[in-house]
């Protein structure tokens, strides 16, 4: 069977839906699919010993031509759209579908009311992203776009495929209840690595990380950088690290500058893997995330996931207090004394980031690949 991947991008380091393809690629193809991707944004750096059998690079998104006669040629049997909850690249895809037949099933990496999550930022230090809110949420009362979006994709996909089983109520509550849950399912996210040995916690620093793309608008790492200037007097020892790039970047380490923000460095998109092994505890203050693939990651490496209770797929990999710890929304208070607090007992944040480890095996990719298996061969 021949399968293809739709994306975005292609460089497992410059997304979390790139590194997902690319690993779930790697397992398909010993289970015998020949894997191929179409994506249509150039990586940013050049990358080798791609998974895929073959690579097309579309210049713009919408060349329906180039691509249909891609699946055409390379003979596709099903399309994997990794842009799920882009209504019009899922339009596009069942428009060549009706030409070339394929299985079209639509991933949606995001929570289903992540265009509602995110609304009702009001941190004018990044004022561009107030403006854009506020029409939002003008936008979205006098015409759900959200809604009518999602309900298209339903319609045109043979299945809709979420992260979480939990995100499938709240995806029916959008589209509506006449609407049933046959189309759906979920899958989650593989681990980005394997097992990690137990070993690896004798190595840990006095290092708080984050892992994210630098935009504010969702990830509201403006947060981090607040809860910080409560801990960094407490925590004299520790620093903060941020690993990721995006357009908000600059605006970061503006603010930590104008702030006297001390022992914090901002490293750019960077392989994660010895950052997670070296620091003990990671944080996530995202508005919304449809899985969070950087706390799965973490908690591989025995780094104590700190995050805040935004998403109902994140009761999905962490257990409060017992792999991680959740914290209300928003509260940078409580969040900045969570930290404060495990950072002052390394016996229980040794604990913690043993029974981390431990409950990431469920996400090994091993488990995993059995469901993608399933679903491909119905």
């Amino acid at each position: 069977m021949k399968i293809l991947f739709y994306q975005l991008g292609l460089n497992p380091l410059e997304g979390g839906v790139q590194r997902v393809s690319w690993t779930v690629a790697q397992l398909l193809i010993k289970c015998g699919y020949e894997i191929y991707c179409a994506y249509y944004c150039q990586p940013l750096s050049i990358i080798s010993n791609s998974p895929y059998k073959d690579v097309v690079c579309l210049s713009s998104p919408n060349q329906d031509s180039v691509l249909s006669q891609y699946i055409s040629d390379n003979g596709i049997d099903v399309v994997i759209n990794q842009c799920g909850s882009d209504v019009n690249r899922t339009i596009q895809l069942a428009r060549i579908k009706e030409k070339i037949p394929f299985r079209l099933y639509s991933f949606v990496h995001i929570s289903p009311t992540g265009s509602r999550d995110v609304l009702g930022y009001r941190d004018w230090r990044i004022p561009k992203i107030v403006i854009r809110s506020i029409l939002k949420e003008i936008l979205i009362k006098l015409y759900p776009y959200d809604r009518s979006a999602y309900r298209k994709i339903y319609e045109l996909s043979d299945k809709v495929v979420l992260l979480s089983k939990r995100s499938i109520p709240e995806l029916l509550g959008l589209i509506g209840r006449s609407y049933n849950d046959e189309k759906l399912l979920a899958i989650p996210n593989p681990a980005t690595y394997c097992a990690q040995s137990i070993n690896i916690m004798a190595n840990k620093q006095k290092k708080i990380l984050v892992v994210s793309r630098m935009g504010d608008a969702s990830k509201r790492l403006l947060r981090v950088l607040d809860a910080w200037k409560l801990m960094q007097d407490i925590l004299t020892e520790w620093s903060l690290i941020f690993v990721g790039d995006g357009t908000d970047l600059p605006t970061y380490r503006r603010i930590a500058e104008k702030d006297g923000l001390k022992r914090i460095k901002f490293h750019g998109t960077q392989v994660p893997d010895s950052y997670y092994e070296e620091s003990s505890i990671f944080l996530m203050t995202s508005a919304t995330e449809g899985f969070g693939m950087t706390l799965i990651e973490a908690q591989q490496f025995g780094c104590v996931p700190v995050a805040m209770d935004t998403y109902s797929a994140l009761h999905d990999i962490i257990e409060d207090g017992v792999n991680g710890v959740i914290t209300p929304s928003g509260d940078i208070n409580t969040f900045a004394n969570v930290c404060i607090s495990l950072a002052s007992d390394s016996e229980k944040l040794n604990f913690i980031g043993i029974n981390a480890m431990q409950s990431s095996n469920r996400f090994l990719s091993n488990n995993i690949v059995t469901q993608w298996c399933s679903l491909l061969e119905q």
